[in-house]
This record gives C-alpha cells, sequence and structure tokens, in this order.
C-alpha cells in the first residue's frame, strides 16, 4: 500500500474490494448546518427553522442559485464526511442548531399603494405643467405607477423566493405542506397591463427603480419529508410520474415614483428593457408565468416603448 493508505484486505482468493462508503457533504449556510447527498437533505429540527425554510435551502443548493453575483453552494461552508449510511446524522446535526436564515417576507411590502389621485394643474399638457404639480398625486403618474405595478408583480408575486444581494426571503404561502409533502408553488398568470400612448413628454419620466430583486421560479415535483424528534429529511419524489426541473431566476426592477422627473435619465420603463418579456415573445405560455391573450398583445407595446427609449437615447448622444 503507498504512504498513508491501508493495506487492502486479502482473502483465500485473493484481495477482498472494500465495502462502498456513501459521501455526505455537511454545509452551514448563515448559521443553519444541514447535511446532503446530491439528493436527499437532513435539517436540525428547531423552532427556529420552520419547515418552509428547510424546503427553500433545499432549492437553493439543489439548482445552485445565484445570490447576487455568487451561487449559493460557494456561499456554504462545506466538509465532505463519507459513511456507510445515514444513521449518523440525527445525532451529529442535533448539536448544530442555529437561526433562521432564509426569513418569511410580505412581498406586498414592494409595492405600497398609491396616494389619492389630486389634480393641482390646469397646464396645457403634462410636460408644461410638471413643474407645478404633485408628481406623487397626479392621476397620471399615479395610473402609470399603477400600470407598473401590476406588470411587476406579475413576475415577483409568483416566485417562492426573493433574492435581495445575497438575501434570500421566501413567501410561506408559495410553500403548501400536505402529508408527507412538500408542494413548491409557482405560476399565475400575467395581469393585463395599459400603458398610456407613446409620447415625449409623457410622465413616465417621473418612474424610477426604488430597487432590483431576482425572482426564483421553480418547477419541481413534491418535496418529501420525514420528521423525527430532532431532524427533518427531505428528498425530491423525482420517481413519481415524469417530472421536468426546471429553475429560472428573473432580475426585476421595482417602481418607485420620484417627486421630481429627472429628463435626462431612462425610467423605470426602459430599465425592464426585453429581459422580462423575450421568452413570452418566444415562447407564450411559458412554465414559470403563463400569459393569457390580453397580456400578450400588450407586451408588443412594452416592447415597442423599450425600443423607443434605446432610441431616444442614441439621438440624444448623437446632440
Amino acid at each position: 500500500a503507498g504512504p498513508g493508505l491501508a493495506p487492502r484486505p486479502s482473502g483465500p482468493s485473493g484481495p477482498v474490494a472494500r465495502p462502498v462508503r456513501e459521501p455526505f457533504v455537511h454545509k452551514q449556510f448563515q448559521g443553519v448546518h444541514f447535511v446532503a447527498n446530491g439528493y436527499d437533505y437532513w435539517f436540525p429540527k428547531s423552532d427556529a427553522l420552520p419547515l418552509t425554510e428547510c424546503a427553500a435551502l433545499t432549492l437553493l443548493d439543489y439548482f445552485n442559485c445565484k445570490l447576487g453575483k455568487t451561487s449559493f453552494r460557494a456561499m456554504c461552508e462545506s466538509a465532505v464526511i463519507e459513511a456507510d449510511d445515514a444513521d449518523w446524522i440525527p445525532g451529529y446535526l442535533d448539536g448544530r442548531r442555529g437561526a433562521s436564515a432564509v426569513p418569511e417576507f410580505d412581498k406586498a411590502n414592494l409595492f405600497p399603494e398609491p396616494e389619492e389621485p389630486e389634480t393641482l394643474s390646469a397646464g396645457c399638457c403634462w410636460f408644461h405643467s410638471a413643474d407645478q404639480i404633485d408628481t406623487t398625486r397626479d392621476p397620471e403618474v399615479i395610473e402609470l405607477y399603477a400600470d407598473a405595478q401590476s406588470f411587476t408583480k406579475a413576475h415577483v408575486m409568483p416566485a417562492p423566493l426573493l433574492m435581495l444581494g445575497q438575501d434570500v426571503v421566501l413567501d410561506p404561502d408559495r410553500f403548501l405542506v400536505r402529508g408527507n409533502q412538500i408542494h413548491v408553488l409557482g405560476t399565475q398568470p400575467l395581469a393585463p397591463i395599459n400603458f398610456a400612448a407613446c409620447q415625449s413628454s409623457e410622465p413616465d419620466y417621473v418612474l424610477d427603480v426604488a430597487l432590483t430583486v431576482d425572482a426564483a421560479h421553480f418547477l419541481v415535483p413534491p418535496i418529501l419529508f420525514e420528521e423525527t424528534d430532532t431532524c427533518y429529511h427531505l428528498r425530491f419524489d423525482f420517481f413519481r410520474n415524469t417530472w421536468m426541473v426546471k429553475h429560472r431566476q428573473t432580475t426585476v426592477p421595482i417602481p418607485m415614483v420620484e417627486e421630481e422627473a429627472d429628463w435626462d435619465t431612462a425610467s423605470w420603463l426602459s430599465k425592464v428593457g426585453p429581459t422580462l418579456i423575450s421568452d413570452l415573445e418566444a415562447e407564450p405560455d411559458v412554465w414559470w408565468a403563463r400569459a393569457t391573450p390580453e397580456s400578450r398583445g400588450l407586451q408588443e407595446e412594452i416592447t415597442e416603448r423599450a425600443e423607443e427609449y434605446d432610441w431616444e437615447h442614441e439621438e440624444g448622444m448623437d446632440d
């Protein structure tokens, strides 16, 4: 045997094959410890770590989701442990309980209600009265803001997980626990969008980006789980029916109303661009956000408006 290696056991007929030991990986993400082998996941059971968060961490690890510019697995502290079976895991995790790393989040907080509309100017058009109005109460701005929220909600609200930079939050309403299964809910129809006619004086320049989130969508079979007094054991039910496992992350700008219009800065609509609608153009009924006939027609308006912003920007650069 080579240096550091035990000699291979021998029998009457020659060397005896060593028993195959299974590799497990002990991981730690922001204080939460778990063990995985690629398809099974074990978590310490505690009041600070609900079952839905265990499911969220399972999804993050299995699909190696991006948190900002870093992959989930790269953000975990990991160590490989070889063992004959999984019987050691509950006791191993029992002394490694941590606090929550993927807290619950009410996504409605991203979409505050607009102010009550109030007409404060009798100018000939919005462009010539922009300095005289309160943009947060202007009826035209409020209507556009509501449309922008409607479009954004269609991409954000169905997502079980949101990435806010390197932080992750979960929507508990997107995880349904039924019996020994955790169903990860996803798609819902896109809401109709009604943008005003395109014109240079349109008040969409007062819509800016409050923050940008990454919405994570998943198409997965139910996650099966077992629990003991000290441990949760989760695994995907890949052998039931024929499942097409899919994952998608979309970067979504959340709109906000600026108190003053900045004519030199592109608005929220231009920052949406075609990235959130390209899949709908290529395949109207994509798995992560099925479009309605109404929304498919309105996608063309958004695309045209985004292209117009690109054209206006290029024209401005030439002046």
